[in-house]
């Protein structure tokens, strides 16, 4: 099933944060933001809480009025945000 997550840990902070929309198909999992909120990066854990964040590789491309970035699925645990 489609999910569209949004967890912002500085609540009143200022930042206009764009939901991260995500989906799978197939053994991949596509992630999607919304263009109108510019800046902002897909970064990845691997565990909680996190150590580092690291830039997600895959280059996003815009599908409609959003940013999409597919994955595949690896099995191992990853946890994903936004980040400007």
């Amino acid at each position: 099933p489609d999910a569209n997550l949004r967890f912002d840990p500085f609540p009143g902070s200022g930042v206009n944060r764009p939901n991260l929309g995500i989906s799978r198909q197939g053994s991949n999992l596509v992630f999607t933001w919304p263009t109108d909120i510019a800046g902002f990066t897909l970064e990845y854990a691997t565990n909680m809480p996190p150590t580092s964040w690291r830039s997600n590789s895959v280059v996003p491309v815009i599908l409609g009025g959003s940013y999409a970035v597919t994955n595949p699925i690896t099995g191992g645990r990853m946890f994903f945000r936004l980040e400007k």
